[in-house]
């Protein structure tokens, strides 16, 4: 736990190990925008100048420095969109077209565990997959066809809807419950922002409390509020 920044690190700590996280994410990150160009139908030399202006791009270096999650939030928000651009090219209903979904859920589930400013792609897909179920007409509504019941097929709409929505959430639900989980020690600075019922059952607390344990639900609840709160008052700042 850090009280300020330019602290020295302990002794125990593998800087390594943390520093490798942000600049293999920054590394990865040029392949997967010259591979989304490419899904798009941008020739080879406009995708490889795309992944060069990432390459080069000194903030991007910079970030790929420092111990922040930014870097591996930009990869995952990266690899996100590219497979929901690969599933959009793909058959739909096809093998293929089911393991893009499911790898854009998958990737949409991390990275809104890794930042809530990830919202914003979450909401680019879903208007961008709301959009192409419209044009297929496949609930009975599209753009061509007008309201047509007879072209009501709802296969498509509950797919999407399970992976890219429902799966994310699952994702997002056990993020915390590993973070709970294998965090059972006391800290000032983090423990603190908890429960006076939760800080009191972790290991060196000297919070004394009354109340019984809380639930795994009832602490996540309470950390979605907690969050919610700062995110507003750092807004109104």
């Amino acid at each position: 736990t850090f009280h300020e920044i330019k602290e020295s690190f302990l002794p125990d700590t593998p800087v390594k190990a943390m520093r490798f996280i942000p600049a293999f994410a920054s590394s990865i990150l040029v392949p997967i925008v010259y591979l989304t160009c490419r899904e798009l139908g941008v020739s080879w030399w406009g995708s490889f100048t795309c992944a060069s202006m990432i390459l080069f791009d000194h903030l991007h270096v910079a970030e790929g420095r420092l111990l922040t999650t930014d870097t591996s939030l930009v990869l995952l928000m990266a690899v996100a969109f590219y497979f929901h651009i690969r599933t959009e090219n793909s058959q739909i209903f096809s093998y293929k077209w089911y393991i893009n979904v499911s790898l854009t859920g998958l990737f949409l589930g991390l990275m809104m565990s890794t930042k809530w400013i990830a919202l914003n792609v979450l909401g680019v897909v879903g208007i961008a997959t709301a959009y192409d179920i419209l044009d297929r007409g496949h609930i009975g509504i599209s753009f061509k066809y007008g309201f047509d019941k007879n072209r009501v097929n709802l296969k498509d709409f509950f797919i999407r809807l399970t992976l890219l929505l429902i799966i994310p959430a699952i994702i997002y639900v056990i993020s915390f419950y590993g973070w709970i989980s294998t965090t059972p020690k006391w800290g000032e600075i983090g423990s603190n922002r908890m429960s006076r019922a939760f800080q009191a059952n972790l290991i060196n607390s000297n919070v004394k409390s009354n109340e019984p344990p809380p639930s795994f639900y009832e602490t996540f609840f309470d950390m979605q509020e907690r969050m919610y709160t700062g995110n507003r008052d750092v807004g109104k700042g």
